[in-house]
């Protein structure tokens, strides 16, 4: 992503965003509180973004820097409520990336990195005392809009468990 970046920036001197990036609000009267800013959607646009502009910083390119700060106001932002809880809004960025259609945005589901978010919703669950099986995990998934057997979601997890232990 940082090296997508860096190409749309020098095509253009005004960077363009190729995307949204979606955040968690949870007061739908009030602005997020620093500091507890919870991205949802398009993360990978964001932390690419971020990427370049720390190369841009260390080698010390003024103008790309100038435009990097131009590009961060122009940065644009959809905020989500999300005032249902922890599982909702986990449950929400799934659904979200689940309807991505561009591979590099939807990166947080593939591969390793979906195995790994099937460990984190497992740790969630556990941390708060509730039911942590591969059925609820899935059945968790489907509020969530992805389908995924108990089966497949229990090899999942072995392998995770192996390789973390490993």
């Amino acid at each position: 992503m940082k090296e997508h970046i860096a190409k749309i920036n020098e095509e253009s001197e005004n960077f363009r965003w190729p995307a949204a990036i979606s955040i968690a609000a949870g007061n739908p009267s009030g602005l997020p509180v620093k500091g507890n800013v919870q991205l949802l959607h398009n993360d990978v646009v964001w932390f690419g973004f971020l990427h370049y502009l720390a190369d841009v910083i260390k080698e010390k390119l003024t103008k790309k820097i100038i435009a990097c700060r131009h590009a961060l106001r122009r940065v644009q932002v959809r905020f989500i409520l999300c005032d249902q809880g922890v599982d909702r809004t986990e449950q929400k960025k799934w659904e979200l990336e689940s309807t991505t259609a561009s591979v590099a945005s939807n990166q947080t589901l593939r591969g390793w990195k979906r195995i790994c978010g099937f460990g984190e919703i497992r740790q969630s669950l556990k941390e708060r005392s509730m039911n942590h099986s591969a059925e609820a995990i899935s059945a968790w998934l489907r509020k969530a809009c992805v389908d995924i057997s108990v089966k497949n979601l229990s090899c999942l997890l072995s392998v995770l468990a192996l390789i973390v232990t490993y």
